[in-house]
Order: C-alpha cells, then sequence, then structure tokens
C-alpha cells in the first residue's frame, strides 16, 4: 500500500519536477543577463518579499483532465460555497422580514425584542 501512495504522489508532482528540469538546462545555456531577463519574463514575486520568485504555471484546467478525486474534491467546494451562500441570503431574508417598523434591518445577534412601557413585548 505505501509504495501505491507514493506512486501516485510522484506522478501527480512529476510534470512540475519535469518542467523545472527544463528551465534549469535552459538557464544554464544562457550568459548571466540574459538568464535574469528571461527570470523576470517567466517568474513572479513571492509575497511581499520582492526579491525571491517563484515559478508560474498557467496550465488550463479541464475536466477530461482532471482525476476523479479532483473532480470529487471541487465539486464539494461549490456545493459548500452554495450552501454559504444559501445560509447568508436566508438570515438576511429573515433579518428584513422582522422590521414591522420600517427600520433599517439589523443582524439576528443585534437586533432585541423591544418593550413598552409597560414591559410588555412589541412585535
Amino acid at each position: 500500500m505505501t509504495r501505491t501512495y507514493e506512486t501516485i504522489s510522484r506522478t501527480s508532482t512529476e510534470w512540475k519536477r519535469q518542467w523545472a528540469q527544463v528551465i534549469l538546462f535552459l538557464e544554464l545555456s544562457l550568459k548571466p543577463k540574459e538568464r535574469l531577463i528571461a527570470m523576470l519574463k517567466y517568474s513572479r514575486p513571492i509575497g511581499t518579499d520582492k526579491t525571491k520568485r517563484s515559478f508560474v504555471v498557467a496550465r488550463k484546467i479541464t475536466s477530461e483532465t482532471m482525476s476523479q478525486t479532483e473532480k470529487q474534491l471541487l465539486e464539494q467546494q461549490e456545493r459548500d460555497l452554495r450552501e454559504e451562500k444559501r445560509a447568508l441570503l436566508k438570515r438576511r431574508l429573515k433579518d428584513f422580514a422582522y422590521t414591522p417598523d420600517g427600520r433599517r434591518p439589523m443582524t439576528s445577534y443585534l437586533s432585541t425584542p423591544s418593550r413598552n412601557i409597560n414591559g410588555e413585548k412589541n412585535e
């Protein structure tokens, strides 16, 4: 079993290793000034430190090239996002529905039932 997982993990990153090897050989064949210019074209700064750069890979992801687990993971993320948006919309509609006196809607954790002078609840 362990060998299977190692093989799978190696094959998913194999294309990165191959790209890195191609770039390395290409850089070794250039003069230092040309190498710097080429590096600036295919790399991008990492975070806030502008001296460190990383290789940028832009590839089109289609459903045919994705594995079954990647497809399932993407579908799960889309479902979670839809559920989160649906819950937020329900909460907003609920807050909007409970404004009988015409005031601006408030979030449910801030709106409290108001009481009149006699201590009775107003709804």
